[in-house]
């Protein structure tokens, strides 16, 4: 599995920061993530160098478009910033500078430094009547929500009226 989400082309538009490469440093809202590619799949260990290209060159673009990143924790992280269980969206961040330097183990990596860009996660915070994150059982509540349902027909009945040329004809 990819742990960047995006392409060369447009941008990285999220990453999962879930302790996949021995490099990767977690400190809330700032980040430093190793790029993808060149590990070993059944040792997860680092064994030739990473390449520009494909995820790490998509994440270069965000960093030089100024686009931001969708960061989503998972439960094999730094257990301080990432949850007990699953995976967790944790805001945006702002890919603010990369390069390239050799891993603990040895080839090189290529390595983005993420800073928080939203001014915090939902999570952290507790807004009016909800509970301080972590709270084993925050409790239910009860809502009640209104919709308007539409009837195609109404709609069918105009195209009809119409001939089905929208609003712009000649």
């Amino acid at each position: 599995m990819n742990g960047i989400s995006g392409n060369y082309a447009e941008g990285a538009d999220a990453i999962v920061v879930s302790g996949g490469y021995a490099d990767d440093q977690d400190d809330g809202d700032r980040i430093v993530y190793t790029g993808q590619g060149a590990q070993d799949p059944t040792t997860k260990k680092q064994v030739s160098d990473q390449k520009l290209a494909r995820g790490n060159l998509a994440l270069a673009r965000s960093e030089a478009s100024g686009a931001p990143v969708r960061v989503i924790r998972g439960a094999g992280g730094d257990p301080e910033h990432s949850p007990t269980t699953g995976y967790r969206y944790d805001g945006l961040f702002n890919v603010v500078r990369h390069w390239q330097e050799h891993s603990v183990e040895g080839p090189l990596v290529w390595r983005y430094v993420l800073e928080k860009a939203d001014g915090g996660s939902a999570w952290q915070k507790a807004g009016p009547g909800l509970p301080p994150a972590g709270t084993k059982n925050p409790g239910h509540a009860v809502g009640t929500v209104q919709r308007i349902v539409r009837t195609s027909a109404v709609a069918e009945w105009v195209k009809d009226q119409h001939r089905h040329m929208g609003l712009l004809h000649e």
